[in-house]
């Protein structure tokens, strides 16, 4: 087996670059997007379409059914789960934008003490009521964790804080945590674009979704019971949920969600540059160079990872 990283922002292309070489050389393809992985998303995730999803195999889409909240270790589980179920001599594809996931399957993490069920429910109230005042208790007790955390990330900042109320410093942790090497050989791309480009390329992106559905669809998990459920506080339906609850239009969610991706972007980008095994093609003129590149790395002969 051997396996290919298709990594970048949103809205770069990957699955499309993914699908297309999949088609080429015999490849299946398996997720590595943290909301894609739920089921009820397939707008607001950009989930490749059904169309797209049966002409080559793929894996760790919408499986995930709600109000089950996963997390990254979980996901680990599951994509090797996926991995030792595929042919031996498989080719496989990962993609997504997601860089903690990808860090989580490519090199381990750090094993997380138990949190009790009280901890983690107050530190999910407070942090909806007062985000600031959460954030500053992090700076306070873990300045390190703080600094690398997006405020606006939820979901890590009350696993960071529930761990550190509970005695444990995640910095820490992280600290004595020894990467596991990924056992098969292993090729990383990314796929990159100039600013002003994926600029444009994320309001098409967004200007279709809600053409789809992006309400009707938030609206639907909404009456189902789910406005707690995390994915629903992620880029593309917290905005939407809050238009529906404060009956903002259609021109408010398109430039509300345009600017909260635009900024999902630049911290997706930020990510993948500080890892510089990553080979980046240019999403308007380097699909071909990709595509050889893969290629050569799937047709070549030997076990050892790609350099």
């Amino acid at each position: 087996m051997k396996v290919v990283f298709v990594t970048g922002a949103t809205a770069t292309g990957k699955s499309d670059w993914a699908l297309r070489l999949a088609e080429d050389s015999g490849a299946v393809i398996v997720n590595c997007d943290s909301v894609q992985v739920y089921e009820g998303l397939e707008i607001g995730s950009g989930l490749p379409t059904r169309e797209e999803r049966s002409r080559v195999p793929h894996h760790l889409y919408a499986y995930v059914k709600p109000p089950r909240e996963m997390t990254a270790g979980d996901f680990r589980a599951d994509f090797f789960q996926q991995l030792r179920a595929l042919p031996a001599d498989s080719r496989v594809l990962v993609v997504g934008g997601t860089g903690f996931y990808f860090q989580a399957v490519e090199k381990g993490m750090f094993p997380a003490p138990a949190v009790a069920a009280e901890i983690h429910e107050r530190v999910r109230v407070e942090l909806l009521a007062d985000p600031e005042s959460a954030m500053e208790e992090l700076r306070e007790g873990d300045p390190r964790t703080a600094a690398r955390l997006n405020p606006s990330d939820h979901y890590r900042v009350a696993r960071a804080l529930e761990l550190l109320r509970a005695g444990h410093r995640p910095s820490e942790l992280q600290d004595n945590f020894q990467p596991e090497p990924f056992p098969f050989p292993l090729l990383k791309t990314g796929v990159s674009w100039p600013r002003e480009a994926l600029r444009e390329r994320i309001r098409r992106r967004v200007a279709g979704m809600i053409a789809r559905g992006l309400r009707e669809e938030t609206r639907g998990l909404l009456e189902r019971g789910l406005e707690n459920w995390a994915p629903l506080a992620s880029v593309g339906y917290k905005e939407t949920v809050r238009a529906l609850r404060d009956g903002f239009d259609d021109e408010w969610l398109l430039e509300e969600i345009c600017l909260r991706t635009g900024q999902l972007a630049k911290r997706q980008e930020t990510w993948f540059k500080r890892d510089r095994d990553i080979q980046v093609f240019s999403g308007d003129v380097g699909f071909a160079s990709f595509r050889e590149s893969a290629l050569r790395f799937f047709d070549r002969d030997g076990t050892l990872e790609s350099p």
